[in-house]
């Protein structure tokens, strides 16, 4: 498939401002660009050092502060130039059937490098020069538009949101803009929830096909970093009827025991409170979302968190939806038997049976060495049935072998049916044995 130079473009600025931000958290390699970057502005004359004292404070005179901004605007206008250029010349290169050359592609890194290299006042500048030009078109110039925007809200949140909604783009009305505003409102509200909520209000009433519940789950997630309460909250009073997406991103920032106690307490207030609403019988299953957490502290500290807390059947239901597949792989196991003993009915043979057909899917031998070491209780049946039809297509007499092991009944029955539907019919012996197996089980 031929990939557009507007997406080919987009693609990178994508994935280098997730390696950017990824970088970011690399000290050894900040202090070392840092070093690096003092000593080029020392050689420019903009930075006067002590020489007998390198490491000492070093301060700016007021002839290189000017300097040091005229050159800096320079640059970020001399970024926007280049980018604007190499916009134009992707599209020209498109519109002529012809491929990018190994060399554009590094001269697009590059531009993408230094774009990210400026600091919040140069960004500025290029997102105006950006604005101004009447070369790119709409959609490669929104594009290049919204990664600028969202390169400045990681130190400059707000600043990043009055930009996206002072500017009257496009992009702002498609999801992947909503994305980005809502991003953006987060690292807000981390910062200041009380000022974020302040843009929404004003915002919601400026900018009402803007400001929708996807963007206001950022200011909620944003919020949940520092108080975990205020952001429950926040659900009512934004008006947020559909609380699942909220709930989650609330969920999705308790990062230890203690935070996840404290999630699964004002979730239960929460739905108590709003339980005749839409609003509180939308947000239960936000609990899986803290399965990936209880997996990793692993299996011992874990379920004691689940016996401390009391968790209720139907909780108990919706937290292993995602528990064995975030589990650790020696954990798999034991997270499964779990199951057949703390769920009943449908919840643990349906839960069972795709944990199961999960984990034989990524390491079948695994599974396979687990299944044969288990002891008979109610994790057996269920766990057989999904590990015999998951191998079916692959292995039918494997699969055949251990749904005769299972007792006689309807879900034994059901394997059998399975395993026959997906025996694979690659030749004629495979046909033979396929019809053999029919005619064994009574399969018609």
């Amino acid at each position: 498939m031929k990939i557009s130079a507007t997406i080919s473009l987009l693609i990178l600025l994508a994935a280098a401002l997730i390696g950017w931000v990824g970088r970011r958290g690399e000290l050894a390699e900040a202090e070392a660009e840092h070093t690096r970057l003092m000593s080029e502005a020392a050689a420019l004359g903009i930075l006067r050092i002590d020489p007998d004292d390198p490491g000492k404070e070093l301060r700016v005179t007021k002839r290189g502060r000017e300097n040091e901004r005229a050159e800096k605007q320079a640059e970020a206008h001399q970024v926007a130039r280049e980018i604007i250029a190499l916009a134009i010349e992707m599209k020209s290169l498109e519109e002529s059937g012809k491929a990018q050359t190994e060399a554009m592609e590094e001269r697009t890194l590059t531009l993408v490098d230094r774009l990210l290299s400026l600091d919040g006042g140069q960004l500025e500048i290029a997102i105006a020069d950006f604005r101004a030009s009447k070369d790119v078109d709409g959609e490669m110039r929104n594009g290049i538009l919204s990664f600028a925007i969202m390169t400045l809200a990681e130190e400059h949140p707000e600043r990043a949101l009055q930009l996206f909604t002072e500017g009257g783009d496009n992009s702002l009305s498609s999801g992947e803009g909503k994305h980005q505003i809502s991003a953006a409102l987060a690292k807000f509200a981390a910062q200041d929830p009380d000022a974020a909520l302040e843009w929404v209000r004003a915002n919601s009433a400026k900018h009402p096909d803007l400001v929708t519940d996807q963007v206001k789950n950022g200011l909620i997630r944003g919020a949940a970093k520092n108080d975990m309460k205020l952001a429950f909250g926040l659900i009512t009073e934004l008006g947020i009827k559909d609380a699942s997406n909220a709930l989650n991103e609330i969920a999705d920032t308790a990062e230890d025991m203690k935070a996840r106690k404290e999630f699964l307490g004002l979730l239960r207030e929460f739905s108590e409170k709003n339980s005749a609403t839409e609003a509180g019988s939308s947000g239960s299953g936000a609990l899986s979302y803290l399965a990936p957490g209880i997996a990793k502290d692993g299996f011992a500290a874990g379920s004691r968190w689940i016996e401390e807390n009391k968790l209720s059947p139907a909780e108990r239901a919706i937290l292993a939806r995602n528990i064995a597949m975030n589990a650790k792989g020696p954990e798999k196991g034991q997270w499964i038997e779990w199951m057949g003993e703390g769920l009943s009915g449908n919840e643990r043979e349906t839960r069972i049976e795709a944990s199961v057909q999960q984990w034989t899917q990524s390491d079948h031998r695994a599974a396979g060495e687990w299944l044969a070491a288990l002891p008979e209780g109610p994790a057996k049946a269920p766990a057989v049935a999904a590990f015999a039809k998951t191998v079916a297509k692959y292995d039918p007499q494997i699969a055949a072998q251990w749904a005769l092991s299972m007792p006689p009944g309807e879900k034994r029955t059901e394997t059998i049916k399975e395993i026959h539907r997906q025996w694979p019919l690659d030749d004629s012996s495979s046909e033979a044995a396929r019809a053999a197996f029919a005619r064994e089980q009574g399969i018609e």
